[in-house]
């Protein structure tokens, strides 16, 4: 808007139309220098995010690298896929593994015969089942 003004009216310079409307002159000359658009790495980056979702959010950047390789012949670095990662906000998370609980203690209704010892010495000595 700026410049359409300046070069309708010759009288009026860039900077007077900035400090009219209150912009600052950097700022101007920032945005109408305008970057073009990628559309290589915008489909990069919308691959990235399907593996990243399909996955269940837990490929990290070596992973996403390894299918982009492997199933769709895309070459690239774990550099590059863990920046683009950031520039999109998606942080990979592992589940934790389960812990189970070993009797430790003894049961308040049933006590522990058995005591680990699954290998009885007759048939019907011990009969086991699963809660």
């Amino acid at each position: 808007m700026i410049s359409k003004l300046a070069e309708q009216d010759k009288r009026l310079s860039k900077r007077k139309l900035c400090h009219l409307f209150g912009v600052v002159r950097s700022s101007y000359y920032y945005g109408i220098k305008t970057k073009p658009i990628d559309i290589e790495r915008v489909k990069l980056k919308a691959l990235i995010r399907q593996i990243f979702n399909d996955s269940k959010q837990s490929a990290g950047a070596r992973t996403i690298v390894a299918i982009l390789w492997n199933e769709h012949n895309i070459r690239l670095t774990r550099y590059l896929a863990g920046s683009l990662m950031k520039s999109m906000h998606l942080k990979s998370s592992q589940e934790k593994t389960h812990k189970y609980k070993h009797a430790d203690q003894m049961h308040k209704t049933h006590d522990n015969i058995l005591k680990r010892n699954f290998s009885p010495s007759m048939p019907n000595q011990v009969w086991t089942g699963d809660v």
